[in-house]
């Protein structure tokens, strides 16, 4: 939907492929409350392997992300793929998924326009933290006087 609640059909657009929307950089000048709260999930595949079930007269398929080689970490998935294309694509967006997953955090910012899916410029020199993320949940203020509260994922 867009801005204004209308139903949308366009493409979709990788979150790492999207530039970001906002910048919420430490400083004098940040428009977000210097408490905030990160999660991180060290538990993340540096391979996915998908494969198809193979018959007698159908030899299974394999698809690699990122590719065929060696990995300390490595997670099997199945899919129903009915091509080696298809079975590479969706291991890549398994990864994918798996990755996004990697660092969450949780600001409350000013009250403002702010999209799901949005991405946003997080920037802490005092946690060590600057990237993209992408938004995951927004709660609005219940008051004048509250803050907004933006929970998102880490783009990789």
């Amino acid at each position: 939907m867009d801005g204004d609640g209308r139903f949308t059909l366009a493409p979709s657009t990788r979150a790492d492929a999207r530039a970001p929307r906002h910048e919420f950089l430490d400083g004098d000048r940040s428009i977000h409350s210097g408490v905030f709260t990160v999660e991180r999930n060290v538990d993340i595949p540096e391979q996915i392997i998908a494969v198809t079930a193979g018959t007698d007269t159908t030899p299974a398929l394999v698809g690699y992300a990122p590719d065929a080689g060696t990995y300390a970490y490595t997670e099997t998935v199945d899919t129903d793929s009915t091509s080696q294309e298809e079975a590479t694509e969706y291991a890549f967006r398994v990864y994918y998924a798996r990755r996004a997953k990697r660092t969450t955090l949780t600001i409350n910012i000013a009250p403002m326009p702010m999209d799901p899916s949005n991405v946003n410029r997080f920037r802490s020199t005092a946690a060590g933290l600057d990237g993209n993320f992408v938004v995951s949940q927004i709660k609005e203020p219940t008051t004048g006087l509250d803050l907004m509260q933006l929970t998102m994922t880490e783009v990789q």
